[in-house]
């Protein structure tokens, strides 16, 4: 009986183990240099199911994994994801732009982040940072889809996210925005910083605050 025991015991063990040994080794895979060039080679030949599911498994490792594991690197990994990207970027990729629309959907979601304060932030920063054209010799073309989002998160309460969502709506405008309409509306969005009364009773304002007023009318220009 003891010794049966002994067995089940023993086979629990390596069940767990394997299992735990298993997924810790899956986790470190979605990082590793031979899973990147398969994600890359699976968006450079065209997105199947399949191939989906590499590339998400690997940016999610990028922007949630490495994220979460230490908030100091986080502008490593953000250049590091964006830098495996460059060869795509380079040749204009149907891939690449396919990479971008999830990468900005990973980032939308780490900006609800409940967790480190830094996450959001550096979601909302990158958000505005990710390039549709991205090309030695070319000037910057940024993402588009990105400015419905900063101008929502603009418009919230939280400081530090308006912080970074001004910094890339400054970094749409600098780069070119294409129609009277689109210059109008941004200039409106500046100028409600740039322009926005003392709070009452505020003898001095929060640097956060004069912050956002500077880098409001330098975007006004």
């Amino acid at each position: 009986m003891k010794k049966n025991y002994l067995q089940v015991a023993i086979l629990l063990c390596s069940f767990l183990c394997v299992g735990f040994i298993g997924s810790q080794v899956s986790g470190q895979d979605y990082g590793s240099t031979s899973y990147q060039a398969k994600a890359l080679d699976a968006l450079d030949k065209g997105l199947d199911d399949n191939g989906r599911k590499i590339v998400k498994n690997y940016l999610e490792f990028q922007l949630v994994t490495r994220w979460e594991a230490d908030e100091t690197k986080i502008a490593i990994a953000k250049k590091d994801l964006l830098n495996s990207l460059t060869p795509l970027a380079e040749k204009e990729s149907k891939g690449y732009a396919q990479a971008l629309d999830m990468i900005f959907d990973i980032l939308k979601a780490q900006a609800g982040s409940k967790g480190k304060k830094v996450i959001p932030f550096n979601a909302v920063l990158m958000a505005g940072e990710l390039n549709s054209v991205q090309k030695r010799g070319v000037k910057p073309v940024p993402y588009a889809k990105a400015v419905p989002f900063l101008k929502e998160i603009a418009a919230s309460e939280d400081i530090a996210l308006q912080i970074a969502a001004l910094k890339g709506l400054a970094r749409h405008a600098e780069c070119g925005l294409k129609s009277a309409s689109e210059r109008e509306a941004f200039a409106k969005i500046f100028a409600r910083f740039a322009f926005a009364p003392l709070a009452k009773g505020d003898a001095n304002e929060a640097p956060e605050i004069q912050w956002m007023r500077l880098l409001s009318l330098e975007a006004l220009g």
